[in-house]
């Protein structure tokens, strides 16, 4: 098992270009793991949505040694990740933190590890001090978070079922170097490390109170929001509208910190809280992170009148907002290709000169999956665009990309969101709008060649009465239609 690439002690520096390009190499070859790149000194996706191959993180990750090193002979400083998906490798991670919120993991797995027995399997030393266990998952068994396991609620310790860890030899944001402790295989999950007696299937119910917010067979839907509830970013900070959230203030409320909130009513307060919590999955912020700052808020007394169980719907309530989002920016991709139903040919239009310009089938087509990867990343249908980096991003002339946007626009797939007083090279707001009002659609039984173009239409209201990307308020009798109760799980989450 052993490797002098691998087992080299990094200690003395950081790993030269070629030794990071070795591992990555090496790492799929000799324990069977996909790997995909991050950015230098970082535990974030080189190409977070950006990239053909590399742009949608540990599901970019790859075996194909021509692959790796076309990456890493283009980025030599890139950290490495080892995808950790059981669905796919059958491999797992045992993430112990030293310093997650005041707990040890570390403590808190030899706690473990003295009342069930020693698991040997191959460990790492993380940049933080903490450790990665990798794990092989037993032939037959189902997987649902740390449910029915012992670590299940245990603080410090996170099981890596759907992400990635950063292997050794990579970098630290703080200049510390992932290692390897021991050159152990890759062992399969000892019996003793679940607690349920039966292995479950995926429509059983969680025998812990730990928050498993979807079970049973997922919708589309509810499987993007399992995705987004699972992918905890430990890196994320909230945004700026979210702290003055925080803080009981509005985000256009400039006033001094030492200002007392205006008084609120219960229904303007729980309103703030939910916007909170929307921005906070947004980002990836650990929801238990989230509620322990939230209840040392000025809004601490009204989540503890409400209860850890609304506040996890809330979670879940949020996830399935942006998951809403995210199918339109998905949904729209896949209706750009679709030529059965859409017909692309130039679109001339006038500029304020009075002079015809016409965009290009493909420039439009490049310009509105990228605007797409911007809209799905971000998880919005209205993505902020600005056109410089969408023109070096699909390698078009600023001139064409400036055609294609009128073309799309005129086409009815965006709409431009005004904004007063902004300068020409600020970023531009636009808005996916819903194939209702798209004009270039085929008309039924019209042959390849014909376009149908739709008269266009100053409204971007699709036919449900809902604008697109409009936020329906927590307390708005509509919401239960637009978030149903998760699964009917007689109230319990």
């Amino acid at each position: 098992m052993s490797t002098a690439v691998e087992l080299r002690n990094f200690n003395d520096g950081e790993a030269p270009p070629s030794e990071l390009h070795l591992l990555a190499l090496d790492y799929p070859t000799r324990l069977g793991v996909a790997v995909f790149p991050l950015a230098e000194r970082t535990k974030i996706p080189l190409y977070p949505g950006r990239h053909p191959q590399w742009g949608h993180g540990y599901k970019s990750a790859t075996r194909n040694p021509k692959l790796i090193t076309e990456c890493w002979t283009t980025h030599p400083y890139a950290n490495i990740a080892i995808r950790t998906v059981w669905e796919e490798d059958g491999i797992v991670a045992i993430d112990l933190d030293r310093h997650y919120l005041g707990q040890d993991g570390v403590e808190a797995w030899d706690n473990i590890a003295n009342e069930y027995g020693i698991f040997n399997t191959l460990m790492t030393v993380t940049g933080a001090d903490g450790n990665h266990l990798l794990a092989r998952v037993p032939k037959g068994r189902i997987l649902d978070g740390t449910s029915g396991t012992v670590i299940d609620g245990v603080g410090g310790i996170d099981f890596k079922t759907h992400g990635y860890i950063v292997a050794p030899g990579s970098t630290h944001p703080n200049g510390q170097l992932y290692r390897w402790v021991n050159d152990e295989p890759i062992a399969e999950l000892p019996e003793w490390f679940f607690t349920d007696s039966e292995r479950p299937t995926r429509k059983s119910k969680p025998a812990s109170s730990k928050k498993i917010f979807i079970v049973g067979d997922l919708s589309r839907r509810d499987t993007i929001a399992h995705d987004i509830l699972a992918g905890v970013d430990p890196d994320a900070l909230l945004g700026r509208d979210t702290l003055y959230r925080l803080q009981d203030k509005e985000p256009d409320d400039q006033g001094p910190d030492d200002v007392e909130p205006p008084e609120s009513s219960d229904k303007d307060r729980t309103h703030k809280m939910w916007r909170i919590i929307l921005g906070a999955i947004r980002v990836g912020f650990d929801p238990d992170a989230l509620y322990i700052r939230m209840l040392d808020s000025p809004h601490g007394e009204g989540l503890r009148e409400h209860g850890r169980d609304w506040f996890d719907r809330q979670c879940l309530y949020a996830a399935r907002y942006h998951a809403d989002r995210i199918m339109v920016a998905q949904d729209c991709r896949t209706d750009i290709e679709d030529e059965s139903a859409y017909e692309w040919e130039r679109v001339p239009f006038t500029t304020e000169k009075g002079h015809i310009e016409w965009a290009t089938p493909d420039a439009m087509k490049k310009i509105l999956h990228e605007a797409c990867n911007v809209a799905e990343e971000n998880m919005t249908d209205q993505p902020i665009l600005v056109k410089t980096k969408i023109a070096t991003a699909t390698g078009l002339g600023k001139t064409t990309v400036w055609r294609a946007f009128h073309g799309v626009v005129k086409l009815g797939w965006l709409e431009e969101i005004p904004e007063p007083d902004r300068e020409d090279d600020w970023p531009f707001k636009y808005r996916l709008l819903p194939a209702e009002s798209r004009r270039n659609r085929r008309s039924p039984g019209a042959a390849t060649g014909v376009m149908h173009m739709r008269p266009e239409s100053s409204s971007s209201t699709p036919r449900s009465g809902t604008p697109v990307g409009s936020l329906v308020p927590l307390e708005n009798p509509s919401w239960k239609s637009l978030v149903p109760d998760p699964l009917a799980l007689n109230g319990s989450i």
